[in-house]
C-alpha cells in the first residue's frame, strides 16, 4: 500500500499502539487475541481471509531509517514522537561496505579464477575508497559525493561481474560527478586516483572520457 502522509499516520497508529488498523481499501488487520477471539467464536480461516481481515503476529515491529527530524525537516509530529525508539548509527564508510561485499564472497567458498579474480577486485576497491576517503577528509560534501552508497554499489556490482574491468567502471561512475565539481575539486580527485594508480579513461592525468 502506498499512502499518503495523512493517510500513513491514521493506519499506522493503531498499528502501532494496539496491533489493529483498517487500511483504506476495507481489509483489516487485527491483533493476535483479537484475532483467536474470532476463531474461538466460530469463524474459519475462509470466512476470515474472504473478509479479507488478517492477523498481526504477536511479535509485529516496525523498523524505518531516515534522518533525525530536525526544525526544517520536522517530519515526525508531536503525536507520533512517543511512538518511535530512535537508535542512532554513524554514517557507513566505504571500507565497511566492501568487506561485507567481501565476505559474501568467502562466504561462498568458491576457488575458481573468477572468484579469485573477485576477490583481487574488491581488494582493489578498497585500497581506492580507502584513499578517496582519507585523502578528501578535509572535504566532507566532496567525499560524499564521490563515495556514495548508491556509486560504491555499483562499483561493488561491477567489480563482481566484470573484474577485470573494474577501472573503467570507476571511470564511468565518476565521470558525471567529477563534471560537475569546481576545477580544484575534480583535481584533486584526479590526483588521489593517479596516487593510486588509476589512469583516467582516456589515458590523461586530467581528463574525463
Amino acid at each position: 500500500h502506498r499512502l499518503t502522509n495523512g493517510l500513513l499516520a491514521a493506519a499506522l497508529g493503531p498499528l502501532l499502539t494496539d496491533r489493529r488498523t483498517e487500511l483504506p481499501d476495507g481489509s483489516r488487520l487485527v491483533s493476535a487475541a483479537e484475532w483467536e477471539a474470532l476463531l474461538a467464536r466460530g469463524h474459519t480461516l475462509a470466512e476470515l481471509d474472504s473478509a479479507r481481515i488478517a492477523r498481526v503476529h504477536p511479535a509485529f515491529r516496525m523498523l524505518a531509517t531516515a534522518e533525525p527530524p530536525s526544525a526544517g525537516s520536522a517530519w515526525l509530529s508531536a503525536e507520533w514522537l512517543p511512538c518511535m525508539q530512535f537508535v542512532s548509527l554513524k554514517a557507513t564508510e566505504p571500507r565497511e561496505f566492501v568487506h561485507a561485499l567481501q565476505h559474501n564472497l568467502q562466504a561462498s567458498q568458491s576457488t575458481s579464477d573468477k572468484a579469485v579474480a573477485q576477490q583481487k577486485a574488491l581488494s582493489r576497491l578498497l585500497g581506492l575508497s580507502d584513499a578517496l576517503w582519507l585523502g578528501l577528509a578535509y572535504e566532507p560534501q566532496l567525499r560524499a559525493s564521490v563515495l556514495s552508497v548508491r556509486g560504491l554499489v555499483r562499483l561493488g556490482a561491477c567489480a563482481l561481474a566484470s573484474p577485470e574491468r573494474l577501472d573503467a567502471s570507476l571511470w564511468r561512475v565518476l565521470a558525471p560527478r567529477l563534471r560537475a565539481m569546481p576545477a580544484a575539486s575534480r583535481e584533486a580527485v584526479h590526483a588521489l586516483l593517479g596516487a593510486a594508480g588509476v589512469l583516467s579513461i582516456d589515458g590523461g592525468g586530467s581528463g574525463v572520457g
